[in-house]
This record gives structure tokens, sequence and C-alpha cells, in this order.
């Protein structure tokens, strides 16, 4: 094969890698996203635990076989799994890409914020079988049973970034991009 067969090769080889690194670099940065609510951390950093985490909840005797326990059962950010499943892909260019989702309360999670509560939101004040008050606690009910509703008040929301620039994550695509480009040469 002649010099310059082998460099049409080589060139044809390098715009191959080239016209489909984006497409690669966006997988491996969104499987980054979708791995940081598996390990409810980003850029090695953990997520700030639940506000309530690990509290038994009163509703049954410790010990019982009902017991209900608010735990790590559930993932931090997981209720349904709709923020997880709506993050994607949305944009692949020779430029870049964008990873986001169209949820509106990601921004929230992912960067942090108090907002504001209405109030209003039914509750009963539940005590236990002895009608000891101390060990109280408050529960969301229907309207017609409710001791009381809520006032408005801020809640915080903590930062667990999900989404976003993160050195591991370039770490990650830079290696990827070398050991594509490195190929062609080899």
């Amino acid at each position: 094969m002649s010099h310059k067969n082998k460099i049409d090769k080589l060139r044809s080889n390098l715009e191959n890698v080239l016209r489909r690194l984006p497409e690669e670099l966006a997988e491996i940065a969104l499987d980054y996203t979708l791995d940081a609510f598996k390990k409810e951390a980003w850029d090695g950093k953990p997520w700030p635990e639940r506000k309530n985490d690990g509290q038994r909840s009163r509703l049954f005797k410790s010990g019982s076989s009902r017991e209900k326990v608010r735990s790590k059962s559930r993932g931090l950010l997981v209720q349904s799994g709709d923020l997880r499943r709506s993050v994607r892909i949305l944009k692949v260019g020779i430029d870049g890409f964008t990873i986001g989702t169209d949820r509106r309360y990601a921004k929230a999670h992912n960067e942090g914020d108090t907002i504001s509560h209405p109030g209003g939101t039914p509750y009963k004040i539940l005590t236990d079988k002895k009608g000891d008050t101390r060990l109280a606690w408050m529960r969301k009910v229907n309207a017609a049973n409710a001791s009381g509703f809520t006032k408005p008040h801020p809640i915080k929301i903590p930062q667990r970034q999900f989404i976003g620039k993160s050195e591991e994550l370039l770490r990650e695509m830079r290696q990827h991009y070398i050991n594509r480009i490195s190929a062609v040469f080899r």
C-alpha cells in the first residue's frame, strides 16, 4: 500500500472516529448522570441524607411485625423514579452535547433551593394508646378528619446534584477520547 493510500485510510478512520465521538461522549455523560442516582453522589461527594432517615415511625410498637421503618429502602430523589427516567440526551453536535430533563422540580434538587409552601395541608395529631402527647406525631389526612391545617412555611431543599460539570466525568470522557484517537494510529 502506498503512503498516499495509508494517509487517506488514516484520515478516513480519524474522520469516522471524530464524527462518532460526540455521541459516544454524550452516552458516557448520560450514564454518569444516571449512576449519580444509584451512588447518591456527584463528583465523588455524597448527597446530604434525608432529613428523617433512620427514624422509626411510631405507628406500631417497636419490634412488631408491622413496624414501619422510614429508611434507605427508597433511594434519595426517588419517589416514583420519574426524575431519573426523564434525564436524557437533548442535543448532540460536532461542538458538544446537552444532557437535561423537562421536570420543573429538577433544578431545585440539582442546585438546592428554598421554596415557599403555601400551607393548608390537613393533618391530624396522633398519640399513643394512652393518649400521651409527648409521643404525638402528625399524619396527613383528608380535610374532614383534620385536627388542623399547616401554615405557610419555607421548605429547604438541599443540593443533590445529578447533572452538570464534574471533574470525575471530564477525566472519564478525556480518557475515552484519548483511547479512541490513539486506536486510529495503532
